[in-house]
């Protein structure tokens, strides 16, 4: 069960250190690129659609890192707004952290 669920500005470059864990991926965050993503996703776009919402309002829902009890982190959701901040050279990201 979620302990806490705090919401924070993180650096890319200090996400990019983590890793992705889904049902279909396991790698690191920094090695990331579309082919990683290829379905659809909870937007109801193409991911050029994607990274053209985010250049124009930015990433409006935080990507979910989850945190377990030894402070170890990975990215449970948000890995097409991961990959559109990458190509679109963001600085920083909001990030929901989930700790257990």
């Amino acid at each position: 069960a979620n302990v806490g669920v705090m919401v924070e500005t993180m650096k890319l470059d200090e996400l990019l250190g983590y890793t992705a864990h889904a049902e279909y991926l396991c790698k690191p965050l920094a090695n990331m690129s579309r082919a990683d993503v290829p379905h659809q996703g909870d937007f109801a776009g193409s991911m050029d659609d994607l990274i053209e919402d985010i250049r124009a309002n930015g990433i409006r829902v935080p990507l979910h890192l989850q945190e377990d009890e030894s402070g170890e982190r990975w990215l449970r959701n948000g890995h097409h707004r991961l990959v559109a901040a990458m190509e679109l050279g963001l600085q920083e990201v909001p990030v929901a952290i989930h700790k257990q």
